[in-house]
């Protein structure tokens, strides 16, 4: 039953306490007050600095702050947990996993001893309603680029620290509702408002820590533990509905430097010589052209492209309508299209 009430050490409102001795109750700090030590309406300037202090500590700590103004939720109601594995790892499977590691250092007991206690951990913090330090994400960013294993690092106060692409990251034990900290490197890395996450599902995840030589070359044991799956997509996209997760990016630079240049238009592993080039391929691929912020420069997207050689028995006995694009004289070429999956596949034969 919320009171009126507010404890004395985050200001938050206070529950009845369910033991005897003890009259009020805070979820928060996990701890339960006599009468005489909690604060009252009459102490409110003392309530609002001590609500300003928690919210600074819980920022700092990289926990997900709670309204200072509410009682702080009961866990069975709000905190959805993961159940943790057993013994997870052996020698054998983290041998797996480490092989490289192995080789230098071998794997240990006490190797084995830390991975699965940090797996514990980390699987034993995880909640399906606020996220954790460690935590995926699934990100789009607004120029369209989709990043699957995003890796959440920590809360700050103008929001979750993620990164892009990150490298495995080093974790040690902190003693919050996050299990852990990490420390990772990788990019880029942008700021992800705190409500602005989506729970989508669990995956498992490496993460690392020093063996038991300590840190040196090589020295890292690596191991794999469940972490809740987040989704997020920037606001204001650029290239509209276009993303990575389901078309081709190309990006473009045209050559007008030149008089008469070889290639008009190229990048990333493409090039046309001329206009009528380009609008055939964008005809052919389903392509959309945008100009972008530099000078000459364009992003192109449009369906992938899938090169297969078969026999030409198998060619000819193929389905498929034929197109002259990129057909060598003599040597023609079909085409398959997935409109689904934004795929076109170019059948071409040998002898």
């Amino acid at each position: 039953m919320k009171t009126k009430r507010f404890c004395p050490w985050c200001g938050r409102p206070l529950y009845k306490s369910n033991q005897k001795e003890f009259d009020f109750q805070c979820y928060n700090c996990d701890k339960d007050f006599p009468k005489t030590e909690v604060l009252r309406k009459t102490d409110l300037p003392e309530v609002k600095a001590l609500r300003h202090r928690s919210y600074l500590d819980d920022l700092w700590r990289g926990e997900y702050p709670h309204s200072h103004r509410k009682p702080y939720p009961k866990r069975r109601k709000n905190y959805v947990r993961i159940k943790p594995q057993g013994q997870k790892y052996t020698e054998h499977t983290l041998i797996k996993l480490n092989g490289s590691y192995h080789y230098d250092h071998g794997i240990r007991q006490s190797d084995v001893d830390m991975a699965n206690a940090y797996v514990r951990m980390i699987e034993s913090s995880r909640s399906d309603k606020q996220p954790r330090n460690g935590d995926m994400i699934r990100l789009t960013t607004k120029h369209g680029d989709y990043y699957p294993c995003a890796h959440l690092e920590k809360l700050y106060e103008d929001g979750f620290s993620v990164c892009e692409r990150p490298y495995i990251p080093f974790i040690f034990p902190h003693p919050t509702k996050n299990g852990i900290s990490c420390s990772t490197s990788g990019g880029a890395w942008l700021s992800v408002p705190p409500k602005a996450l989506k729970y989508v599902g669990k995956e498992e995840k490496f993460f690392k820590d020093w063996g038991a030589c300590g840190a040196r070359g090589n020295g890292a044991v690596s191991f794999k533990a469940e972490v809740s799956v987040w989704e997020y997509t920037e606001p204001d996209p650029v290239y509209d509905d276009y993303t990575t997760k389901d078309w081709r990016k190309i990006h473009l630079s045209k050559d007008v430097t030149t008089t008469k240049p070889e290639y008009l238009y190229y990048g990333n592993g493409i090039a046309f010589r001329t206009q009528q080039e380009l609008d055939e391929y964008m005809a052919l691929f389903h392509g959309k052209l945008y100009t972008v912020y530099w000078p000459n420069s364009f992003e192109l997207w449009c369906y992938f492209e899938q090169n297969v050689k078969i026999p030409i028995d198998k060619w000819k006995s193929l389905d498929l309508p034929r197109t002259t694009f990129r057909a060598k004289p003599g040597h023609p070429v079909k085409i398959e299209i997935d409109d689904v999956k934004h795929i076109i596949t170019l059948y071409t034969f040998y002898n």
